[in-house]
């Protein structure tokens, strides 16, 4: 019987018959929990599976003269589940090509800004947290609410000997708990928002302003880096008083239609420069906040940014271009 069973894309083309068989099930788990979501039991979370893991060498860029402030390591080693979306893209790219509009600016910001912190705000795996780790002195942060993500994220830095802390919280404009909604098609759009991707599934997490942390810890952030699938302006909501105080260099994640608006009403009362990290070179301090459909980093600076700025990020620029993709070794090496 089961060679004459066949299964069809929805282009027409036949799929494999697991492939297939898989994607059934899938299937039906996701229509099992919105069904039992509209009966009231919001909190479904996805059943456990054994995740196809690989375990790949990441080369780290070679810092420009005079911006190394450690003994940065040549290569990174990672063990992930092949299932999640980063890791496939750092396999794919490397750090070199992994969010290359944004990343030079950010590793420019390790030398250029005050002493202290760098949060890393929806860590996912970490690449930012990584290098700042690996190529400066500062304490690193993370905040991660998947409990997948964070604890790939944990034993990535733990393998390779960079100690930073992964806090397995969200971050908003109120403390308490809140949904994650998960979805449906990446781990990288997990978010707080139930209508930014479509989803199946939910957890219950901690929620917390960032000014809350801040408080607790007694660690004022010198950097900080925002990518939370829409919930961005919450999360400076939650961080008003920090930001007006201690004064971080804010790397915020715009989305064209979604939170440009309000983020640009937020920035307006924080006496902030604005740069949308698009294109190479000096770029000119905004008026607006637009998001598009391409480069979606923006740049929240405390000040407007001198030529050292631009001239470190276009050193490191340089240094990125030179990064080849991962290279997979075999889990037993």
């Amino acid at each position: 019987m089961w060679n004459r069973f066949k299964l069809y894309r929805a282009d027409g083309n036949l799929m494999p018959l697991l492939d297939g068989l898989s994607e059934l099930l899938s299937r039906a788990e996701r229509i099992e929990a919105k069904a039992e979501r509209l009966l009231g039991h919001e909190e479904q979370r996805p059943t456990a599976t054994t995740a196809a893991q690989r375990r790949y060498v990441l080369s780290v860029p070679t810092a420009p003269a005079g911006l190394r402030t450690n003994d940065a390591p040549s290569e990174l080693d990672l063990v992930v589940d092949w299932s999640m979306f980063v890791p496939r893209i750092l396999a794919q790219k490397g750090f070199g090509g992994y969010e290359s509009s944004s990343m030079p600016h950010f590793l420019a910001a390790l030398a250029g800004a005050p002493a202290g912190p760098f949060l890393d705000v929806g860590l996912n795996i970490g690449p930012y947290a990584l290098l700042a780790r690996s190529l400066s002195d500062r304490e690193v942060v993370g905040f991660e609410p998947t409990p997948d993500l964070a604890r790939v994220a944990r034993a990535i830095a733990a393998n390779n000997g960079l100690e930073y802390t992964v806090e397995e919280v969200a971050l908003g404009a109120s403390d308490g708990t809140a949904l994650l909604y998960l979805s449906d098609t990446t781990d990288s759009s997990n978010s707080l928002s139930s209508t930014f991707r479509p989803n199946s599934y939910t957890l219950r997490v901690p929620l917390m302003k960032l000014d809350t942390w801040v408080q607790n810890s007694g660690r004022a952030p010198a950097i900080v880096k925002i990518d939370t699938e829409t919930t961005e302006p919450a999360v400076i909501e939650g961080a008003r008083r920090t930001l007006a105080e201690a004064r971080p260099w804010v790397f915020c994640e715009v989305l064209p239609g979604e939170t440009a608006q309000p983020l640009q009403r937020l920035f307006s009362d924080l006496d902030y420069s604005w740069y949308h990290l698009s294109g190479e070179g000096e770029l000119a301090a905004r008026d607006t906040i637009e998001g598009d459909g391409s480069d979606f980093m923006w740049l929240f600076a405390p000040a407007p940014l001198g030529p050292e700025h631009w001239e470190r990020a276009e050193a490191w620029r340089s240094a990125l271009a030179k990064v080849g993709p991962g290279r997979e070794i075999p889990l037993t090496s």
